[in-house]
């Protein structure tokens, strides 16, 4: 919705506020019970004499409101155009396994515009970089600014995700646990149930992590299901053992 569109309804409503506070009542004395020319203007004249600061009042504030809103708006533009054009650079700098230069360019998102999704998209390429580097406190570290700093959930579950797989890589499989999130983002429910399974596998509890691969199955959307599926099989429940008595009735 522009400015204007935005604006211009509550500037005419005051207007009109303005004129029925301020308009001649047309059951006792209007413009036209005044018999002559000059009695008008002398009635105008005095109208105005009475009124006409609240008109200007109106006016003035009802510009100044447009000028802000645009230049607030003119504002938020800019900002917004200069943290893409960081980040295009984060993606250039990734590219060129420039890892210092990522680092540098995230840690300028982070500080001057630390509530745009491009500061948290640019910290998870970071966390990303980090992570192949085997660098993997600090590619933590970066995954949690996400979590705590991001408005959008879709980037804050997978911050969550990607910090419980850096987790477990460290040999920290109940923190890991602990950090995936209760997600009610549909999309990423099969992925969280998946990465919940690599985790029970590694505390040693098969069962949980089948249950868990087998919800990721049924709630994933994107990814291998080759991969999961092998997983699953991998701990396919066993048939109990025959007996001798067995074999014999």
């Amino acid at each position: 919705m522009s400015s204007k569109r935005w604006l211009a309804p509550g500037l005419h409503n005051l207007f009109r506020a303005l004129y029925k506070q301020t308009a001649f009542d047309e059951r006792n004395t209007t413009v036209s019970d005044y018999e002559t020319e000059e009695q008008q203007v002398e009635a105008i004249k005095g109208w105005w004499k009475d009124n006409g600061s609240s008109v200007i009042l109106g006016v003035v504030l009802g510009v100044g409101a447009i000028l802000s809103w645009n230049g607030w708006r003119s504002y938020q533009q800019s900002q917004a155009f200069a943290a893409s054009d960081v980040y295009s650079e984060v993606t250039e700098a990734v590219d060129e396994n420039a890892l210092e230069r990522v680092s540098s360019l995230a840690d300028s998102l982070r500080s001057d515009h630390g509530k745009s999704a491009y500061a948290a998209m640019a910290s998870l390429l970071e966390a990303k970089v980090l992570a192949q580097e085997n660098t993997l406190n600090e590619a933590a570290d970066k995954l949690q600014w996400v979590i705590d700093h991001s408005t959008l959930d879709e980037l804050r579950v997978i911050a969550s995700v990607r910090k419980a797989r850096v987790l477990l890589a460290m040999g920290e499989p109940q923190g890991a646990l602990d950090s995936l999130p209760d997600t009610e983002v549909s999309e990423f429910a099969g992925l969280v149930a998946e990465v919940k399974g690599d985790i029970h596998m590694a505390l040693g509890d098969k069962e949980a992590a089948r249950a868990a691969y087998l919800e990721a199955q049924q709630g994933r959307v994107s990814g291998n299901p080759s991969v999961l599926g092998m997983k699953i099989d991998d701990l396919a429940v066993e048939p109990p053992a025959s007996t001798a008595q067995d074999e014999n009735s």
